[in-house]
């Protein structure tokens, strides 16, 4: 039986192709809703939190926003702005096939800048992504 799509890891292979501009970057480190705590910016990375998504059971489809952290893995806003353009390169006005579902679309809807960790103090660039999940059909 098919159940609703696993957007949390349908997200997590879009960010993580294989040969994309952004995986480059950050490899594996791609999480949600939180990093591990073992990681500290050493490295660039996302962390991504979904914002009211919404469920369509007759069409086992899900879509809503995802809020996307871009950090630079360093105490500069510029790396972490860059990683932020690799994301939309990678991500914006695509569409995706992967093993556990697929991505119908997702477009960046707004970024923010400059901003800064209040718990930790690290730079990070925010991306509002807008998208549309499909659950993997059974063959």
């Amino acid at each position: 039986m098919i159940g609703p799509p696993d957007t949390p890891q349908i997200l997590y292979e879009a960010l993580t192709l294989t040969g994309g501009a952004l995986t480059a970057q950050i490899g594996k480190r791609a999480w949600s809703p939180i990093a591990p705590s073992s990681w500290q910016n050493e490295d660039p990375a996302v962390v991504y939190t979904f914002l009211a998504p919404a469920l369509n059971v007759s069409t086992l489809t899900e879509t809503g926003q995802v809020a996307i952290r871009c950090y630079g893995g360093s105490s500069q806003y510029n790396d972490a702005n860059t990683i932020m353009r690799l994301l939309g390169q990678q991500l914006h006005d695509q569409q995706f096939d992967l093993d556990s579902g697929g991505l119908v679309y997702v477009w960046q809807a707004s970024n923010n800048t400059g901003l800064r960790d209040p718990d930790t103090g690290w730079p990070y660039a925010l991306a509002t992504m807008v998208y549309k999940a499909v659950a993997k059909q059974e063959v």
